[in-house]
């Protein structure tokens, strides 16, 4: 069951909501009626309620003040403002304040109802998918972390995709979006950055860094570091030694 607030100065508006919504007591409670801003806001922080049938025209915070600060305050509501005033002005705030709908009365039952529902649906399959954005965003990060720390292994699309829970399409698409680059080439930028450390540091053979840094041999190793860093692992090496 839905929660909705009516607010609205004129009692006959009160009254006709208030009488269409008990016709459908199944699906929707009314919580609170409010003839002024300040009472909207009072009776919002107490009731928590789904969604707010709001007339513009009010005494004090008008329609337009209160739905700014419940989409600022409470965004998850649905915000219906409810006017006569079929004028631009009213319509261009209403989308800056980012309502969810706007009505003219007087307007019908089927059509409030119908309006109502459809507020709260797309308000559903918003959740739904900032839900598993969400949850896209914290299985990639547990890819980020396990290339972290398995670069200089042997790292496959299928085996990192069951970390993340995807498909390996779906992960190689994702992490396209997310990190503006392939996962081959964020795994081989780990490797190649690890190697020029060790190029500088260690005293170990250029094949010897190749194989701990995760490459399956030595021509692969130089093409890929070429590639990233624009010269050879021999020409970078003597120029760190300069």
């Amino acid at each position: 069951m839905f929660k909705v607030i009516i607010a609205d100065d004129e009692v006959i508006e009160i009254e006709y909501l208030h009488k269409m919504f008990r016709k459908h007591s199944e699906e929707f409670h009314v919580v609170g009626t409010a003839s002024n801003g300040e009472e909207v806001l009072r009776i919002v922080e107490e009731t928590n309620p789904d969604v707010i049938i709001l007339d513009i025209c009010m005494p004090g915070k008008d329609g337009l003040e209160v739905a700014e600060e419940v989409k600022r305050r409470f965004p998850d509501i649905c915000v219906i403002l409810n006017t006569a005033f079929a004028e631009f002005e009213f319509a261009r705030k209403a989308i800056e304040y980012q309502v969810d709908a706007y009505l003219l009365k007087p307007a019908s039952e089927t059509f409030i109802i119908e309006t109502i529902k459809k507020c709260l649906k797309k308000k559903k399959r918003e959740e739904i998918e900032e839900r598993e954005e969400e949850l896209g965003n914290q299985n990639l990060d547990c890819v980020i972390n396990y290339i972290e720390r398995h670069y200089n292994e042997s790292i496959s699309l299928k085996e990192l995709a069951n970390i993340a829970h995807f498909s390996p399409t779906y992960l190689s698409r994702m992490f396209n979006q997310e990190m503006r680059c392939t996962l081959c080439n964020y795994v081989n930028k780990k490797r190649i950055d690890n190697a020029k450390r060790l190029l500088i540091k260690a005293e170990r053979s250029i094949q010897e860094i190749a194989m701990e840094c995760g490459f399956i041999n030595i021509s692969h190793f130089n093409r890929v570091f070429k590639n990233l860093v624009g010269k050879s692992p021999m020409e970078y090496k003597k120029e760190s030694e300069k």
